[in-house]
């Protein structure tokens, strides 16, 4: 197994295929928008359906409400990052049926069955990350959820409520639009300069986010407009839907940048029918590093460590500690792969250490119009089972040794 993921890496880390340098990396700024979506959907609202059969003396008849109310308000500059949601569900469903039994000789009527259930669900969440002085410097962060479920019949309830704060030093920068704007602009001929590929960055990235909703059914309209005022090429509109949407053009991931954080967070979860009565009340603290690299124009590096411990006194709230890595390529413009490993350690208390340990290799290749394949390879090795909440540590369950291989091979190719 280990033969076979160092022959995937040598093999990924070979294939140079972009002569653009990484100025484009370095020149990208942060861009600066803010965006508020507020709807009330529901594919079914209200739904009513009778049917009545005088042969077998039956009659049913439901209804159904179900409704979704959603918000979010996003908010980016150099110095601040935000996220607020707010969403709201409720569903309702009453099914009644009116039958009728006969107990022959004695009397025979009819008998109604009446069912009704209902489901409420409320959820708020806001995540804010503030850089002092510099972008890229010191950052404080806060985060808030909070969830409320209410069901009848029952009549129970349960909430969940999330509270992290922490800061840190710098910042990882995701640069995948860049890519994607380069691609479009050697793929339509456009030839943009580097200020035009980094304007261009700016929209795909604020389209990615979400930005685009705010402009309701247009959205698509509107994110393409913006596009040929920057390409002027618009008899390649469908092109660019391509590069962007389709799963001829492969992208990896592409970030920079290093990052340094503590973090102490919060979790309750009360109310009834709560299975997890030992962890109702969590604290958790967390000491992270990442760093991120593209390594030319093509490949991309990142490895991170976490430190986490719950504060709680139990037997297995214990300490962990986590190593992650990842090295990505694209190869050409549609072929990409990937390359990952992960390993965790826990530290138990009155025993030795258990340890869980993951690695993947994954390449996907596509001949436009003709040929796609893929190919996925993993190994896991298992000691250990977390059980997260809220980041707040949760408890881990130890669990006999196991280790397993799994791949995946697929293609398609159109014969005509």
């Amino acid at each position: 197994m280990k033969t076979i993921f160092l022959l995937a890496f040598i093999s990924i880390i070979n294939f140079p295929v972009f002569s653009q340098s990484t100025k484009l990396f370095d020149d990208y700024k942060i861009p600066t928008y803010s965006f508020n979506t507020l709807q009330l959907a529901s594919q079914d609202f209200l739904k009513y359906l009778k049917v009545k059969s005088d042969e077998i003396h039956q009659d049913d008849e439901s209804i159904n409400v179900n409704f979704n109310l959603y918000d979010r308000f996003v908010r980016q500059s150099p110095f601040y990052t935000g996220i607020s949601e707010v969403k709201l569900n409720y569903f309702y469903n009453m099914e009644k049926r009116n039958e009728f039994y006969s107990n022959y000789p004695k009397e025979s009527t009819y008998k109604e069955r009446k069912d009704e259930r209902s489901q409420m669900f409320f959820y708020i969440n806001s995540m804010n990350d503030f850089y002092i002085n510099n972008e890229r410097g010191i950052f404080l962060s806060g985060n808030f959820s909070w969830s409320y479920n209410y069901y009848t019949p029952m009549k129970n309830f349960i909430t969940e409520t999330g509270i992290t704060v922490g800061g840190g030093y710098g910042r990882i920068v995701g640069l995948r639009s860049v890519v994607q704007a380069y691609i479009i602009s050697k793929e339509t001929g456009s030839n943009l300069s580097d200020s035009d590929i980094q304007k261009l960055s700016e929209i795909i990235e604020k389209w990615s986010n979400g930005y685009y909703s705010k402009y309701k059914d247009n959205s698509d309209i509107e994110f393409y407009k913006d596009i040929i005022s920057i390409t002027q090429k618009p008899e390649q509109i469908t092109k660019i839907q391509q590069i962007l949407n389709s799963q001829i053009y492969k992208t990896a991931e592409r970030m920079d940048g290093m990052k340094v954080n503590a973090t102490l967070g919060y979790a309750n979860i009360g109310g009834d029918n709560f299975f997890f009565s030992e962890a109702r009340d969590l604290v958790n603290i967390s000491l992270k590093a990442e760093y991120a690299k593209p390594i030319g124009f093509d490949k991309q590096a990142y490895v991170s460590a976490e430190y986490s411990k719950n504060l709680d006194d139990k037997e297995n709230s214990v300490p962990r500690l986590k190593l992650s890595g990842r090295f990505s390529i694209d190869h050409n413009l549609t072929w990409s792969s990937s390359l990952n490993v992960e390993y965790t350690t826990a530290y138990l208390k009155n025993t030795s250490n258990r340890a869980n340990f993951k690695a993947g290799f994954s390449t996907n290749f596509t001949i436009i119009n003709a040929l796609t394949a893929y190919g996925t390879v993993s190994y896991v090795k298992q000691q250990f089972h977390d059980s997260q909440i809220y980041n707040s540590g949760g408890a881990l369950t130890i669990s006999p040794e196991s280790e397993w291989t799994e791949l995946h091979l697929g293609l398609r190719y159109y014969i005509l």
